[in-house]
Parts: structure tokens; sequence; C-alpha cells
């Protein structure tokens, strides 16, 4: 049987290293598309990020009494990779070494609630822990997170700042197509490239490693919506390539994070779309894709008790109409007989008097020939 330690930590022996590795894989375009527009500073994000990563995966397995020697690397990469994503180039170190700590703990915590409350069973997380540190650290640091630089390779001089899509377009601007899908605008490290978030999408599809419904449905909910508060078609697509909706849609995407039932899916896409939309809408805030992403998925354990309140109602309000139409149909039979009957008397009476007003004129029109051939 397998030892309890094994399970302490994804870092330790994780017995899904295949998966990993996909996701690794999946992640090196974008890792070498961010090191060449932000150079030096994006690649000193990523490594103190990973550090960050294993310095707390070291420090929990000390604290669980885990040996620390079956510490493995890939994971703690992965997820130092996808904390440093999500941060401009101009952060601190110590705020991605933190970033990424904070991920290995959100991580660990359902192997440390397995292990106090067996009964729950929980062997993965509730909502990603990538997208639930980044929103900790948003809000705890909201001043590292003001100011986004271009990228490297397209201005003449290092750390130039400059408007995000969101913010420029909530200034009238709007970047080309082309400058969203290659990324060529300021933001964070790794939201911006569309292409290489693409790239390793569909590798993650063709490995099966992701769901496509959730984030299908966010995306398409993220575009209708938008679609209806800014009135054009253009405007749908701008909301879907800016803002990080790609990237946020690709962790949904998770299979240890995203619903099993297609049902599921679709209603926890539509709840991400629409609370990242009316984010965007009424408060302004870049960050909408990543609070519908985790309020969606907070909601997934809660989805029973909400089909089986709609099963409640519907049960209810079909017997209440069923009564309601019992009662009604006679009073509705006898209207009906009513009104027919006045419509039938009324339709009659005007039949009989277009029948003598055409009598009347068929007279007159003899009458007028006549006089005209007597006439005549």
């Amino acid at each position: 049987m397998e030892s309890d330690t094994l399970r302490v930590h994804p870092s330790l022996r994780d017995p899904d290293r295949e998966r990993v590795l996909d996701w690794l894989t999946a992640l090196l375009p974008l890792l070498i598309v961010s090191v060449i527009y932000y150079r030096g500073q994006a690649l000193a994000l990523h490594v103190t990020a990973v550090g960050g990563y294993l310095m707390a995966a070291l420090l929990l397995a000390w604290a669980m009494k885990a040996p620390w020697t079956e510490l493995r690397v890939v994971p703690a990469v992965v997820g130092g990779l996808l904390a440093a994503f999500c941060l401009p180039a101009g952060a601190p170190g110590w705020l991605a070494a933190l970033f990424g700590g904070i991920v290995a703990v959100a991580q660990t915590v359902p192997a440390l609630i397995g292990r106090v409350k067996p009964d729950w069973r929980l062997t993965q997380p509730l909502v990603h822990p990538v997208l639930l540190a980044f929103l900790l650290v948003r809000i705890v640091f909201p001043a590292h997170f003001a100011d986004y630089t271009m990228p490297a390779q397209f201005i003449p001089v290092d750390g130039v700042a400059g408007a995000t899509p969101l913010s420029a377009l909530r200034g009238g601007e709007v970047a080309d197509f082309w400058q969203l899908l290659f990324g060529i605008h300021a933001g964070a490290i790794g939201e911006g490239c569309v292409a290489a978030i693409l790239l390793g999408a569909l590798f993650l599809i063709l490995r099966r490693r992701v769901r496509l419904i959730a984030p299908a449905t966010l995306i398409v909910t993220v575009a209708l919506f938008s679609w209806v508060f800014w009135g054009t078609i253009g405007y749908a697509l701008y909301s879907i390539l800016a803002g990080g909706v790609l990237l946020a849609a690709l962790l949904f995407a998770d299979k240890t994070t995203a619903p099993d039932a297609p049902r599921d899916q679709i209603v926890v896409g539509v709840v991400a779309g629409v609370i990242t939309v009316l984010i965007r809408r009424f408060s302004g805030w870049a960050e909408g894709a990543a609070v519908g992403v985790l309020a969606a998925q907070a909601v997934v354990p809660l989805l029973p008790f909400v089909y089986k309140v709609c099963r409640i109602a519907w049960t209810h309000l079909a017997r209440w109409s069923r009564a309601a139409w019992i009662w009604m149909k006679p009073h509705l039979m006898r209207l009906f007989r009513f009104v027919g009957a006045h419509i039938a008397v009324g339709a009659h009476r005007l039949w009989a008097a277009i029948c003598l007003c055409g009598k009347a004129l068929f007279a007159r029109i003899k009458d007028l020939l006549q006089k005209r051939k007597n006439n005549s």
C-alpha cells in the first residue's frame, strides 16, 4: 500500500507525472515568448517563482515530516511558471517568490484537509491554486500591479510603461488584432501572446489533458455579453483576446479542478463568463476573468443542491400550473363560448351588411347602365 507521505504534496513523487510533463511542455511556448519579450526581467521572475514554490514545498514537507529527498522539480516548475505568467515585468523578485510559495500552499490544502478529516475525501483543490494565489497577491499588493510595461522587443528603451488593452479600451483606444494575437502590448508577461497560449492549449487537447466544455462556454459567454454591453462584434473578439481570458480559460480546463459532468461544465462556464463581463463593465477591474473562474469553481460543490432546489421548484410549479389549469379550464371554455358566440353573431351581421351593400351597388350600376342605354 502506498504510504501517506507520498501524497502529502504534489511535488513529492507525483503519481500523475505524465500530466505534469504535458503541462510543462504546453507552457514552453509561452515561456519562450515571455523571455524574448521581457528578457532578463521575465527570466528572473520565473526563477524566483519556481524557487519560492520549492522553498514552500520544503517547509511543508518538513512540517508534515515528509522526506524532503523525494521532492520533485517538475510540478514546482509548472506551478512557478504559472505564477510568474500572471506578474508584470516590473514586479520585484520577492513578490514572485511569495506568489510561488502561496501556490504551493494552496495545492497542499486538500492533502492537509484529508489528513485532518479523512471522511471528507478531498483529493483535489476546489479552485485552481494559481488563480487563488494570484487574487490574494493582487489584493494585498495592488501597487505592484499598477504599472505594466511594453515588451522590450518592440520599444527602443526597456521598461517603458504602457496601457493594457482593457485600460486603452476604457480610454477610447482599441489595439490592433495582430497586436493582441502576438502580445505586442503592455500586460503581464504570460497573458499577452494569445498565439502561444493557443499553441499550448492545442497540445493539451491532443494529449487529452483538458476538458473543453467549460472553457468554451466561458469564451462564448464573454463574447456574447460583451457584444450586448458594448454593441459591436469587434468588442466581443477584443474582450476574448485581451485581459487574460484565454489564460484563465486554459487553467479553467484543467481536469484536476474542472467538473466531470458536461451539465456542470456548462453551468460553471456561464457563471464565470457572466461574472467576468460584469466586473469589466461596471468596475473596470482587469482581473475579471480570474475572479469569474474562481467564483465558478467555488460554486461547483453547491451544484447538486442547486439542481435539487430547481427540481423541487419545477415540481411545485408544474403541480400548481396543473391545478390552476384545472380550475381555469371551465371558466376559459365558458368565456371562449361566450366570445365565440358574439363573434359568430357579429360575423353574420357583417356578412349580411356586405351582401346588402353589394346588392344595392349592383342595382345602382344596373340602373346607370339602363339610363345610358335609353339616352343613346
